[in-house]
């Protein structure tokens, strides 16, 4: 009932405030730009170089469209994921003026093909609706009217074509002018700043016929594509609730705020991680709902609960690696914590809150700053909303966190981080990577997880999805199930050896897997258990930076196993069959990563070269295999640059007792035992 009524009186505070008579001018300013966000700008600009030098770029982005003819393609782009490498998987390199040759720049190779030359329409459409609104900013921040005339007439353009676009796309709803609802959306919500930035240079003709024939119609159409509790949800919804503040539509507004509202409350977990569990996915959701945010704060919308918002500007920095990346995990590529800048200068505006700017400080203060091109404040919009003054003195919080409504644990302790997924109910882009472990020491990230090529590319679905790319266990050489719960079993931080164990019966029918994980005396120690009541082939993986060395300890004669690992569409050649200890290393210029294995009873050891990161290099593999109706897979590892320096001595001995206890025993003359 409570809920009800705070949704009532959203809906009240919208109607008294934003509703404007059939026919009325729309003001301006009012979507994500204010009068007293504008007027606030000269004194920034005056008194700190940084302001000054995003106004000039500004400026100077604009001067290079405003002389240009408004000639956009005339006909709807192509699916974006198609842009891509086919030997590499890597994303091909825009150019402006090469509509049929697209560009690899690491084989160095021109690709060509219809699905490419769409592509590159959809990218020209988006440049276009960008240009329009830099060229709006120019004209309130800089008094450039010719800019707000280029804008117009951009504008106009669609508007008079709009309509005549057929629909368009076969993935995430259909566009027009676009490859899909959700890219129409990212490119009408830019349109509707502009729009927005330029009003009062726009006549009333001018204003009817953008309102009716491009907002509207734009928006109409986008809402028959409804995607529920999802990243393209809050794009689709963000834009409509534009369109309709704009074209006076009510009923359309009040679609478009339950939508956003049921999207905050039931789409971002306790700790403010958006649930399709991908940091790439999180940060385009926000990217979403930051322009649905101004604009809901700029017309008295209330969209619901601000500690669910607020979480998300935070939580990724718990996840941070070393060079402050943030894991790839599920769908989409490598992301930094430096990607969160421009997310933090406007939480600070939407929220006014201190530790946001404390951790805005600390990325803009850090070498994680120069390294990723982000000392200085780069996003026009930051004039606007971007503190004037923030910390001078920042620091990073960073420690061992449990994330359970996320499924993730993260583990901190003697220079390691381990994070170990147990997982959740994530939706269509989580992985098959139940209990998959993340290693890092202070300078490299060890097992990591290497996110997705664009999902035109073969490997997509045989390798970046598949449970064989991750650090986990395969279970007769089949992918987990994706959209599986798991749970936390323990998490404790106190003392020398944090812990972790995470266990997820939905991953296989009638499996049940169990991994702990504990950081103790410069060792990073790994027990996984994998039992069922029928018998089944165990592979343990993981794969790494670098080549990969190792001697066998054999248990006795050849058991017959095939030579080869079938890994998703990869294959790993054998090492040794019927082993019993394996000693290895993964060796880089950074550093090298020693482990020492075993399991509960014989293994056949697998290891070859598998695909690495999208367009980059390859990475070595190793898999255990072991086959019955229970396993127990154990392993030490340890770095050379890990804090403890020399006293990071590798295990001696590994081992699994006959009740299935961990045993691990150091150079030291120590020993560790997990259950």
């Amino acid at each position: 009932m409570q809920q009800i009524k705070v949704w009532c009186s959203a809906v009240m505070v919208v109607a008294t405030v934003t509703s404007m008579a059939a026919g009325e001018r729309w003001p301006g300013t009012r979507l994500l730009v204010t009068p007293q966000a504008l007027a606030d700008v000269p004194a920034k600009v005056a008194n700190h170089p940084w302001a000054k030098q995003l106004l000039d770029d500004m400026l100077a982005e604009a001067d290079r469209w405003v002389g240009r003819p408004v000639d956009p393609p005339t006909t709807g782009g192509g699916w974006p994921h198609n842009y891509v490498c086919p030997k590499d998987a890597g994303r091909l390199e825009f150019r402006e003026d090469s509509p049929h040759r697209h560009w690899c720049p690491r084989c160095k190779t021109f690709y060509e093909g219809e699905k490419l030359d769409a592509v590159w329409v959809n990218s020209r459409h988006m440049n276009f609706a960008v240009a329009a609104e830099i060229c709006g900013l120019a004209y309130r921040l800089g008094g450039r009217t010719d800019c707000a005339d280029w804008s117009r007439r951009v504008l106009l353009w669609y508007a008079e074509k709009y309509e005549s676009f057929p629909i368009n796309g076969e993935w995430a709803g259909r566009g027009r002018v676009t490859c899909q609802s959700l890219d129409e959306a990212v490119w009408l919500i830019h349109m509707a700043d502009a729009f927005d930035l330029i009003a009062d240079h726009l006549s009333d003709a001018d204003q009817e016929t953008i309102i009716t024939r491009l907002f509207l119609p734009a928006a109409r159409h986008i809402e028959q594509y409804r995607f529920g509790v999802h990243n393209i949800e809050c794009w689709q919804a963000a834009a409509r609730l534009m369109a309709a503040l704009i074209g006076r539509d009510d009923a359309l507004r009040d679609r478009a705020i339950g939508s956003l509202r049921k999207n905050i409350e039931a789409g971002i977990t306790d700790e403010g991680m958006w649930f399709e569990g991908a940091p790439a996915y999180h940060t385009y959701t926000m990217m979403g709902l930051t322009p649905a945010l101004l604009t809901a704060r700029h017309n008295g919308i209330d969209l619901g609960p601000t500690d669910k918002l607020r979480g998300m500007y935070t939580v990724l920095s718990h996840l941070a690696l070393p060079g402050w990346q943030i894991p790839a995990l599920n769908d989409g590529g490598q992301t930094s914590l430096a990607s969160m800048a421009y997310f933090l200068e406007t939480g600070s505006y939407l929220f006014d809150d201190a530790e946001l700017k404390q951790q805005l400080a600390w990325i803009y203060q850090s070498k994680l700053g120069s390294r990723t091109k982000v000392s200085i404040r780069q996003n026009p919009l930051v004039l606007l909303y971007g503190p004037a003054e923030l910390p001078t003195k920042a620091s990073l919080d960073l420690g061992s966190r449990l994330l359970k409504d996320t499924g993730l644990a993260v583990l901190r302790h003697g220079g390691y981080t381990a994070i170990v997924k147990a997982g959740r109910k994530s939706g269509w882009h989580d992985h098959a990577d139940r209990c998959q472990l993340i290693l890092a020491d202070e300078k490299q990230t060890w097992f990591d997880d290497l996110g997705t090529s664009s999902y035109g590319h073969p490997l997509y679905l045989d390798w970046y999805r598949h449970t064989a790319s991750h650090c986990t266990v395969m279970v007769d050489g089949k992918p987990q199930a994706t959209d599986a719960m798991g749970e936390f079993v323990r998490f404790e931080t106190a003392g020398n050896c944090p812990t972790i164990t995470v266990r997820c019966g939905d991953a296989y029918p009638g499996i049940v897997l169990t991994r702990t994980v504990a950081i103790v005396d410069g060792l990073v120690l790994d027990r996984f258990e994998a039992s069922s009541d029928t018998e089944h082939e165990y592979a343990f993986l993981l794969n790494a930076p670098g080549e990969f060395t190792c001697n066998i300890k054999p248990a006795g004669g050849d058991s017959g196993t095939s030579s080869h690992l079938k890994l998703g569409s990869e294959s790993l050649a054998a090492l040794a069959a019927n082993a019993n200890l394996l000693n290895g290393d993964w060796k880089e210029a950074s550093g090298r990563l020693g482990i020492t294995a075993s399991a509960s009873s014989a293994f056949t050891a697998y290891t070859g070269h598998v695909p690495g990161f999208p367009g980059g290099q390859q990475r070595s593999a190793l898999a255990l295999v072991v086959r019955g109706q229970r396993a127990v897979f154990t392993a030490a590892y340890v770095s050379d640059s890990g804090t403890d320096g020399a006293g990071n001595a590798r295990c001696t001995e590994v081992s699994v007792s006959e009740s299935g206890e961990a045993i691990f025993k150091t150079a030291s003359g120590k020993t560790h035992v997990l259950h």
